[in-house]
């Protein structure tokens, strides 16, 4: 009774509170729709050391339309709750090699105290980071842009500027605070780092897929945090400085069950002739990585570089010696009137396993970009990637894809190069 007695003097004492939200709700702007968007068709001429591996990537050319999307994005604001805007927003990828086109939904709520959004979105590891890319013209350049969609990848080799374990679009909460003297923060909260829109719940999901260490599934996070701080600020000289920290952590697990007695996994060995052993355990490192990057501008220079660290993000407990690997990467670049060229580097280092050297790359980027109207603009963009990797972990692909369980994994390919050239042009809106 006491209880009761509470929860309806609460509600008594709420309602006129309510109303008078409402009120101010009803005296707010009605929701209005904005649509914005991008598409740029690409062309790349190109030259792959190793043709033939992985379907095939040394066609010598290739036509694509990347990076399109149309967004539809409703805003409205209100008087209540310290002055709220509040918006919808759906990220229709225009890929006609997808079936499934909606990359985005979220909603979002601001005010005075910060920023909520819920949804399939990125997350502040993703859209608070500062770094090279923001320098780069053309696609991005290298492991940051879509020379992806053309060069051949080496095994062992990391050739990405995304953190290990990258929610990308799963399911999530984002809360990112105010800035406050060129200061801002934010935190990411995602249940399920392989979960999308309505998908079920499940106590185990991701099946099929293969990874690097040729687990069952791919490894997913399950309560996953993600942190975010960045600095910026122009100061009176012209110099504008940008610097953020971000990392994730999260609890990784294998993405199905198996049976006793199966393999979880194939792990490399460099003491046997298959360079494998199959490993009756699943288990796997957390995901444990972070990232430090900064860009600097200067009366039309800008200089931008970034840190990763992986650590053992997602790597099998029962292997020694491995990791998740680390990337460096450093851009300048300097822009006038209605053109900009920039020139970017990038090395990744990865450690396979005790009795393994490293698998690395080094990429260089060249880029120059004209704007021909506002919202269009044409560049070009020059790659070159020299990856190297070890002679007894290619053979332990090799031995591995040969296993029926596994045949649908990436084939092995030893030490490549890929030359690329991407003229493209890009509409803005």
């Amino acid at each position: 009774m006491k209880k009761i007695l509470l929860t309806s003097t609460a509600m008594a004492l709420a309602l006129p509170f309510a109303a008078e939200q409402a009120s101010a709700a009803i005296e707010g702007q009605t929701p209005r729709l904005q649509i914005s968007g991008e598409l740029s068709p690409q062309f790349h001429v190109l030259k792959n050391k190793k043709r033939e591996e992985n379907k095939g990537k040394g066609f010598g050319q290739h036509l694509a339309i990347e990076d399109s999307r149309v967004n539809f994005d409703v805003l409205g604001k209100t008087d209540a709750f310290g002055g709220l805007e509040y918006g919808f927003l759906a990220g229709m990828a225009l890929d006609t090699n997808e079936s499934n086109n909606i990359e985005e939904t979220r909603i979002s709520l601001k005010n005075a105290y910060g920023t909520v959004m819920v949804g399939d979105t990125r997350g502040v590891d993703d859209f608070m980071a500062v770094g090279p890319w923001k320098v780069m013209g053309g696609t991005g350049g290298g492991i940051y842009g879509n020379m992806t969609s053309t060069y051949q990848p080496t095994s062992g080799v990391r050739f990405s500027g995304d953190l290990v374990g990258t929610p990308k679009d799963a399911t999530k909460i984002n809360y990112i605070t105010p800035r406050f003297a060129g200061f801002q923060a934010g935190i990411t909260y995602t249940p399920h780092s392989a979960h999308d829109g309505a998908a079920k719940l499940f106590s185990h999901t991701n099946g099929g897929r293969v990874t690097q260490h040729f687990f069952g599934a791919q490894p997913y996070d399950q309560s996953q945090v993600g942190l975010g701080v960045n600095y910026k600020n122009t100061f009176q000289n012209g110099l504008n400085v940008q610097v953020s920290f971000t990392g994730l952590y999260g609890h990784t697990k294998t993405g199905r069950r198996l049976q006793p007695g199966e393999f979880k996994a194939y792990l490399p060995d460099s003491t046997n002739a298959f360079n494998f052993v199959p490993s009756f355990t699943s288990k796997v490192r957390n995901t444990k990585a972070f990232a430090v990057g900064t860009v600097f501008g200067f009366q039309g220079w800008q200089i931008g570089g970034e840190y990763i660290n992986n650590g053992k993000s997602g790597e099998p407990r029962a292997l020694h010696g491995s990791d998740a690997g680390r990337v460096y990467s450093g851009a300048i670049g300097y822009s006038w009137k209605i053109n900009s060229l920039a020139a970017g580097y990038a090395h990744t280092a990865r450690k396979l396993g005790t009795g393994f050297s490293k698998a690395k790359a080094d990429v260089y980027t060249l880029t120059y970009d004209h704007k021909l109207a506002p919202g269009l603009e044409v560049f070009v963009e020059g790659n070159f990637a020299k990856q190297k990797t070890d002679a007894k972990y290619v053979n332990f692909v090799k031995n591995v894809k040969a296993d029926r369980n596994f045949d649908k994994a990436n084939d092995a390919v030893g030490n490549s190069n890929t030359k690329a050239a991407i003229i493209g042009s890009r509409i803005r809106f």
